[in-house]
């Protein structure tokens, strides 16, 4: 992948976002506006790290394709690096659904963290991490 637009693409898919409306929805950004920036009519040097976040890859690597492709959290010197628990499975183990339960704490974040790693709570209480 030479181009920025189709790192961006590239992130977007492997975030699981199938369409790109579905990644404008999610971040906040008008469709049209997105679509320009993921098929290369618009620069989104603006909205790059905002990207880079949502879909866990480092910035360098959707801007200029150099560097590690996925964004790693990296541990302050002294401090526990955590994960936040944002998600709640309700429903029996064989057909979850997620909702949405707001910000539920945080847990010790696993080995190989990014940015984009999150934690759930199944109806066992287990925390485990998603994504």
């Amino acid at each position: 992948m030479k181009e920025a637009h189709e790192r961006l693409q590239a992130a977007r898919d492997k975030a699981g976002y199938p369409e790109a409306a579905d990644a404008a929805r999610a971040l906040g950004v008008k469709a049209p506006t997105y679509h320009g920036h993921e098929n290369g009519n618009r620069g989104f040097k603006k909205n790059a790290d905002k990207y880079a976040r949502k879909f866990g890859v480092s910035l360098e690597w959707l801007l200029t394709g150099n560097g590690p492709r996925e964004r790693k959290i990296a541990p302050l010197r002294g401090e526990l690096r955590t994960v936040p628990m944002d998600r709640l499975c309700t429903a029996p183990a064989l057909k979850p659904t997620f909702t949405p339960a707001g910000q539920l704490g945080s847990v010790p974040a696993p080995d190989g963290a990014t940015e984009s790693t999150v934690a759930v709570e199944s109806g066992a209480k287990a925390l485990v991490p998603y994504r």
